[in-house]
């Protein structure tokens, strides 16, 4: 077909969030001269929303060169060279999105200072991947009890036809359970037993410590019936469920869940009378927010934003809420090494959560 119709299903499915499926739309585009602003910019979000840096910061470099373009698109080519490492570039993108943006012209990223300060103390940590990851997305673990975790999998391979993520080009995830050895690697990897696994995504998932309640993520789906926003967009939503024997039975949904946000990524604190999780709700500091909810008399509170020390104007993700009221969450949004980086809020008994710190490398 014409450019122009390539270019009008690639828009279809970025609407919709399918940026697998915009990719070859857009690229056709391209190979057919269509080299503009829109679609060159709109294959390098689709790139970076799919976690490949590489191919976002080529067609950032294109979109950078035109007159007149929207100033994001400067804070997101930073963001892919940041991600590739690429510091003095990244800065470079960076000051000049700040220039463009910041009424005073004063701000400045600071993106190598930054980089040399968080990348220098590699022996803190040791991070050791484990056996049994496989070529899809495996994810989101979570203790269930002492010795066995649960975690999210695309690894799902059937014979036949296979529903894939227009997302990702992916299967789509499922719960695996799994014993974890004293070395720290697992074993005995299943499909999560009970009647959690669905045709669409589950995970993360949270277990309380006495591994008999469990709330989890999934696409907007709940008996049988899915659930899809007014833009046709299956969004996250929190489900309890309970456990009988080693299955997990889907015994609720989370009284927060709405057909036109998100709401995943629990996390219950120690004493399961906090839960913790990621939405783009209302009345957040902008993208992906981390509430929390009180349990009283059995039933949830009101969600409460935890404010600017953890939420930026960016997405903050995957809360997991530690034994001692620490915090730790995934962030874009303050300063970084690139992408999502990991961060830690000690909790102020006074104050709550106003202070993120980056774990720095090599967790980032």
């Amino acid at each position: 077909g014409s450019s122009a119709a390539h270019i009008r299903y690639g828009d279809k499915f970025f609407d919709e969030m399918a940026y697998a499926k915009a990719i070859p739309e857009y690229q056709a585009a391209v190979d057919q001269g269509a080299v503009n602003e829109h679609v060159t910019s709109r294959l390098a979000e689709c790139y970076l929303r799919l976690n490949d840096p590489q191919r976002a910061e080529y067609w950032y470099s294109t979109v950078v060169k035109f007159l007149n373009i929207n100033p994001t698109n400067y804070y997101y080519y930073a963001q892919a060279l940041k991600s590739n490492g690429r510091y003095d570039q990244a800065e470079k993108w960076m000051d000049k999105y700040l220039t463009v943006t910041d009424a005073t012209g004063s701000k400045r990223s600071n993106i190598s200072d930054f980089a040399r300060k968080f990348a220098y103390d590699m022996d803190r940590y040791k991070v050791t991947p484990i056996s049994a990851n496989s070529k899809y997305s495996d994810f989101g673990a979570a203790w269930y009890g002492d010795t066995k975790m649960i975690f999210a999998s695309s690894r799902k391979e059937t014979v036949g036809i296979q529903r894939r993520a227009g997302f990702n080009d992916q299967p789509f995830l499922d719960l695996y359970a799994a014993d974890v050895m004293p070395s720290g690697d697992i074993a005995g990897i299943q499909p999560l037993k009970g009647d959690i696994n669905s045709k669409l995504h589950e995970g993360p998932v949270s277990c309380s410590s006495d591994a008999g309640e469990m709330y989890f993520t999934r696409n907007d789906l709940y008996k049988g019936k899915s659930v899809k926003s007014s833009k046709g967009v299956h969004h996250l939503n929190i489900y309890r469920a309970t456990r009988s024997g080693d299955a997990f039975d889907v015994v609720g949904a989370f009284i927060h869940n709405k057909p036109e946000f998100s709401v995943g990524h629990p996390s219950l604190s120690q004493d399961g009378n906090r839960i913790f999780f990621a939405s783009d709700m209302p009345g957040g500091q902008g993208g992906s927010d981390i509430f929390y909810c009180e349990r009283v008399d059995g039933k949830w509170s009101e969600p409460k934003n935890l404010g600017t020390g953890v939420n930026t104007e960016r997405d903050e993700l995957f809360p997991f809420i530690a034994a001692d009221g620490t915090l730790y969450f995934a962030s874009n949004g303050h300063p970084g090494l690139g992408g999502l980086d990991v961060f830690a809020a000690p909790r102020q008994e006074a104050s709550g959560y106003d202070l993120a710190i980056n774990m720095g490398a090599p967790v980032n």
